[in-house]
């Protein structure tokens, strides 16, 4: 008795290709659909004052690279004041700049540029909530509030990724019954 068998793997594999095409478009498509959905999170539903806006419009997300089996992306706030109001300050003072010279400093004073010619800054100033001007060598600021915006972000973020992952991988598995 004689006995021969073959196996023909090409269409397993062509289904397997179109598969994984297909999921890694899914893939940059979730990525790209969480960063900016997440990023119009963050714009949104904050409780921080932005008097200037420059906070808000800092942040941005964007699909950076994707290709076959992967991408990537990124949330991300630029306003270098950024962390500060995400995560609050710790109590500090807050010292006048130091004149010229040489020698140590307490922590968190710094000293004038030696361009900074004529002033003679030996006090803090800064204008009250009634118009008022108010003068002090030493400050000792009870610290910031934390105003969580980034955190929120990326739970929105992270629930698109999911649901848009979901697809794609039920698009793949279609095409691999087919």
């Amino acid at each position: 008795m004689f006995f021969v068998s073959s196996i023909d793997t090409r269409e397993l594999e062509s289904g397997w290709r179109d598969a994984l095409d297909e999921l890694s478009k899914g893939m940059a498509t979730a990525v790209r659909n969480a960063a900016t959905e997440g990023a119009a999170e963050a714009r949104t539903v904050h409780t921080y004052k932005d008097q200037t806006g420059a906070l808000t419009k800092s942040i941005k997300g964007e699909l950076t690279e994707s290709g076959r089996g992967y991408a990537e992306g990124y949330i991300r706030a630029g306003d270098p004041k950024a962390s500060w109001i995400e995560e609050g300050t710790a109590a500090h003072r807050i010292l006048p700049k130091a004149g010229e010279g040489i020698g140590p400093l307490p922590k968190g004073q710094s000293r004038r540029s030696s361009k900074d010619i004529g002033t003679h800054r030996t006090a803090l100033r800064w204008r009250g909530a009634d118009g008022t001007t108010h003068f002090a060598r030493v400050v000792n600021h009870p610290g910031g509030k934390s105003y969580p915006f980034m955190g929120p972000a990326y739970l929105k973020a992270e629930r698109v990724l999911t649901r848009d992952l979901e697809v794609a991988i039920e698009k793949a598995r279609k095409i691999m019954e087919e």
